[in-house]
């Protein structure tokens, strides 16, 4: 055995763990050299001294009961906190619906309300024969954008009545 190899096997295994071959050639070899009969007695010192230690304490009596209890506190009021904010989130998407089932509903009517009134796509208006789109429905080709507006505006109505309003649990 080298000195290189006797410092590395010191710094990377305890002596209680070498083999007894590798134990009687590192013997061998410090009782020629005195740096590593130094190195060789340190690392027995080390060994003893930790082998004196006392082992692990034990646990105060309690200990895992009142962590255990503690964990569950804490998840009860994580569980409470998480419940809370879904029923405020939960209310917030009503007030959305609400309002996007009004803004529909006035959307749908503004367009069904315009193109009734309308009549066509021209400037002057009332191009169906002075009445409105209701007076006369023989000529939709050329009033088709009219038409079309009129049939978004009641489908935007119909949609949005048909939003459903959940009602939030608090």
């Amino acid at each position: 055995m080298t000195c290189v190899q006797l410092r590395a096997y010191c710094d990377a295994v305890p002596l209680d763990e070498w083999s007894a071959e590798r134990l009687t050639a590192a013997r061998h070899h410090a009782d020629a050299c005195a740096g590593c009969r130094d190195t060789l007695a340190f690392a027995g010192a080390i060994g003893n001294a930790l082998a004196d230690l006392p082992g692990p304490a034990a646990a105060p009596e309690g200990l895992a009961a009142g962590a255990m209890a503690r964990i569950a506190r804490l998840e009860d009021a994580r569980s409470t906190d998480e419940a809370r904010a879904a029923a405020d989130l939960a209310a917030r998407a009503d007030r959305r619906r609400g309002v996007f089932a009004v803004v529909g509903q006035a959307a749908g009517a503004a367009m069904v309300t315009w193109a009734l009134r309308s009549g066509g796509a021209g400037a002057g208006g009332g191009e169906f024969g002075g009445g409105g789109l209701a007076s006369s429905l023989t000529d939709l080709a050329r009033h088709l954008p009219v038409v079309v507006t009129a049939a978004w505006g009641a489908v935007v109505f119909v949609v949005s009545l048909l939003i459903p309003l959940r009602q939030s649990a608090r």
